[in-house]
């Protein structure tokens, strides 16, 4: 869902441009609601990283919702956990909102936008796996000491788990946070960033509000943090792009191209960008995937 938001929020840019229409708002011809969906979905894949879901047993228990005498008691403990991650990230998006016109005055310079699509390829490579993204551990052995039993302690719990995990989110996040600088509005930025952090907080719900037992870690997880590394590539190739719009004139939206780009991108899923890990201890493995990585990315983009 976000792959296809970034590709038609870029195909849009240029068509909204002369109507003075915002390229997100122009691009989501469905609305607001459908932004919605796309920040709640990314905020459950986040979720699912191996950053954040092995926190959600272990928080879960610090608010108290698995040690409560009854499942209504643990359900309020845990939507007051989630509402305090929606407080956490929420001001965020109304912030980008309101400095959405500084945003789009600095997006005129070309070197701006490479600034912008190095940062995404970083992200990306920090969710293949490059290196890892985290606060202080001095830092967040002080937040973890924030909580305890009841629903303030739990909404407390909650703000400081969105700033513990903030890192682990920081692709998606940035992703989210450029689209709604460029909406220039307060209002869609609040919307998107409280779906995101309902979505962030969906496991964290359904385990404390009923006992719900998660799958175990795993190799499933990697595979989700590359889904979302191709997708900061494609933004990050998206920027390009705008910088230097020439460089892929070759490009041609019609049928046969679009088959064949998808017919690519298939390829580079089955090469192994999704499923393959940089960690394996078989190079052919490692080539794999970022050859998978590459054609998956321009074909999406494409």
């Amino acid at each position: 869902t976000l792959v296809l938001l970034t590709v038609v929020a870029g195909r849009a840019e240029a068509a909204s441009a002369a109507d003075g229409a915002d390229a997100f708002t122009t691009a989501l011809s469905q609305g607001p609601l459908y932004a919605a969906l796309a920040a709640f979905v990314g905020g459950l894949l986040v979720s699912l990283t191996p950053c954040v879901y092995p926190m959600i047993a272990v928080t879960v228990s610090l608010f108290g919702a698995r040690q409560s005498e009854s499942r209504w008691h643990g359900t309020r403990l845990s939507a007051a956990f989630v509402v305090g991650i929606v407080c956490m990230f929420t001001p965020l998006g109304v912030i980008a909102g309101l400095t959405g016109s500084v945003f789009g005055s600095v997006l005129q310079n070309a070197w701006v936008l490479v600034g912008i699509a190095a940062l995404f390829l970083v992200m990306a490579a920090s969710l293949f796996g490059a290196f890892d993204l985290a606060l202080p551990s001095g830092l967040v052995n002080r937040l973890n000491q924030v909580g305890g039993m009841g629903v303030k302690g739990a909404f407390g719990l909650g703000m400081v788990c969105g700033l513990i995990a903030a890192p682990c989110t920081g692709p998606v996040l940035t992703g989210i946070l450029t689209w709604i600088a460029q909406t220039q509005s307060a209002g869609l930025g609040a919307l998107a960033m409280s779906a995101f952090s309902l979505g962030l907080g969906v496991p964290f719900f359904a385990v404390g509000a009923f006992a719900m037992q998660l799958p175990k870690s795993g190799q499933w997880m990697v595979a989700i943090k590359s889904v979302l590394g191709v997708v900061m590539t494609v933004v990050a190739l998206y920027f390009l792009n705008t910088a230097f719009p020439k460089v892929l004139s070759w490009v041609r939206p019609d049928a046969s191209f679009l088959a064949a780009a998808a017919g690519v991108a298939v390829v580079g899923v089955l090469l192994g960008a999704i499923h393959k890990d940089f960690h394996s201890p078989e190079w052919k493995d490692r080539v794999a995937k970022g050859l998978g990585i590459a054609l998956t990315s321009v074909a999406s983009f494409a």
